[in-house]
């Protein structure tokens, strides 16, 4: 079964998340493994969940690519996440509108 991951970290703008997004090439070159990925800012706090086939697939992403791309924008290492199993999972059709 995947794995739920959810990000909190504070002092994160949109901004600096949109340039994240851009030096990581999520959508170019998605790495293998992630099924979902959400963001919602709560103020100057950014709370990421996201879905993964597994654990090895996710933890190879951060350390090849977030953590790198992280320290050449200067901003602050990621948070430890929170880790779970998913005990049940299920798509729906109007996903495909958000797929990248």
């Amino acid at each position: 079964m995947p794995f739920v991951v959810e990000y909190v970290q504070s002092g994160v703008s949109p901004a600096d998340y949109d340039r994240l997004k851009e030096k990581l090439g999520w959508a170019r070159n998605p790495p293998p493994g992630p099924l979902f990925h959400v963001v919602v800012f709560e103020g100057d706090t950014v709370h990421i969940s996201q879905v993964w086939e597994s654990i090895a697939e996710l933890e190879d992403f951060s350390r090849k690519r977030v953590t790198p791309a992280l320290e050449e924008l200067g901003l602050p290492p990621v948070a430890p996440p929170t880790i779970r199993e998913a005990y049940d999972m299920a798509t729906f059709s109007a996903v495909a509108r958000y797929q990248v």
